[in-house]
């Protein structure tokens, strides 16, 4: 499956997020981590639901570790400023797109 992400393109088989030209390979988590949120666009996405579906558990480790993939996964996506993972402080995250702005 492939999901459009502001001017990227994200490959969930081959764990691939492509821009023009240029590709990132993604690890298997990241590439979940980047499926769930495109998956839950503009909705609220849970720290334990992401936990549960990637790692199968919420233990302190897993949660810093998720922590780090989601500030990867920023850096990715930073070409397009349209594109937003928002932290909802003690709940999760959200994945937004502003398609207005250009």
């Amino acid at each position: 499956q492939t999901y459009k992400i502001g001017n990227y393109v994200f490959d969930t088989e081959a764990n691939i997020l492509k821009l023009n030209s240029v590709e990132i390979k993604l690890t298997a988590k990241e590439s979940k981590t980047l499926a769930l949120l495109c998956a839950y666009k503009n909705e609220l996405l849970s720290k334990e639901i992401l936990l549960h579906n990637i790692w199968k558990d919420d233990n302190y480790f897993n949660k810093r570790s998720l922590d780090v993939h989601i500030c990867n996964l920023r850096k990715y996506l930073s070409q397009d400023n349209r594109i937003k993972i928002n932290t909802i402080r003690g709940l999760g995250y959200s994945l937004a797109i502003d398609e207005e702005d250009k």
